[in-house]
């Protein structure tokens, strides 16, 4: 078992952080800023910024998540940790992808800076 695959195997944890440290960076310096009182699209600044970093979050979560079910569908035949290995990126990366997910929730709901 190879440090990169280790590596591959949380990095859907690893996405889920950096989405929520940036999605709470992004909104703590936009209150800050001010950059809310600014209209953007039928919405403000602030809101297509976050909906913004929600998205690119959420498409690198969703191409790992093909790449890891690609993976595992390949190797799921053999019984060796690869396969074993190729499973876990695959489920560990879908609780990544429901962390982005809930914690995007109230970017659409919520109107920042309130």
């Amino acid at each position: 078992m190879s440090a990169a695959r280790l590596l591959l195997a949380v990095s859907g944890l690893i996405l889920w952080s950096s989405g929520l440290v940036a999605l709470y960076a992004v909104v703590s310096l936009g209150c800050e800023s001010g950059i809310h009182r600014q209209a953007f699209l039928g919405t403000n600044a602030l809101t297509a910024l976050l909906l913004a970093v929600l998205l690119v979050h959420l498409a690198a979560l969703a191409a790992l998540q093909w790449s890891a079910l690609f993976r595992w569908r390949r190797e799921r035949a053999e019984t060796s940790s690869r396969a074993f290995l190729a499973l876990v990126t695959c489920l560990v990366t879908a609780v990544g992808l429901a962390g982005v997910l809930v914690v995007g929730l109230p970017v659409v709901m919520v109107p920042p800076c309130s």
